[in-house]
């Protein structure tokens, strides 16, 4: 018996559909440098938005305690707890009633993620980096010149409280504020 001679035509079409062990190597490639690329980009994503979180929380507990403090015509605190990661805003006056707590009371705010308060520069050219840093809002609404100046993991993120401002000025990095003689 000879041995029949097939063509390549015909062997394709006898051999069963599916793909080449390089085809399915260069595939697997692919999809390994595309996962390389996008997830660290993920991670790096997840830590800005934890950050920009962090500076919309610390506008809004100010802009509440600027509201408050008009309305009611007493001086109101906002609490910044670097050790336990929390923003709270109170009555001035109820300062020495209030201790406190790991948790967040009612209006209470705790970071998101890995975000820390690095530290607070304050107008006169100081810095406060551990405890809780009392920032005063008067009765007519103003606050003291500073920057809070927020980390998570290699961000930053600098928060600059204006005093005559209702807002605040966002800085997406670390920015040292000049002092200032008032």
């Amino acid at each position: 018996m000879t041995p029949c001679i097939v063509s390549p035509k015909v062997r394709r079409a006898l051999a069963p559909p599916g793909f080449t062990l390089m085809e399915l190597m260069v595939v697997i490639a692919l999809l390994g440098t595309i996962f390389f690329i996008t997830i660290p980009r993920i991670g790096r994503t997840v830590s800005v938005s934890d950050l920009d979180e962090s500076a919309r929380a610390l506008a809004a507990k100010l802009s509440a305690a600027r509201e408050r403090a008009l309305a009611t015509g007493k001086e109101q605190l906002l609490l910044v707890d670097m050790a336990n990661r929390q923003i709270r805003s109170i009555e001035a006056e109820k300062k020495n009633e209030l201790a406190l707590s790991p948790e967040p009371a009612g209006d209470g705010f705790r970071l998101p993620g890995d975000v820390t308060v690095s530290d607070i520069q304050w107008s006169d050219g100081s810095t406060q980096a551990t405890g809780t840093a009392e920032i005063l809002v008067t009765r007519e609404g103003y606050a003291r010149y500073s920057a809070v100046h927020f980390a998570d993991g290699d961000l930053r993120l600098t928060v600059f409280l204006e005093p005559f401002l209702s807002g605040v000025r966002i800085v997406r990095d670390y920015e040292a504020m000049e002092p200032t003689d008032s």
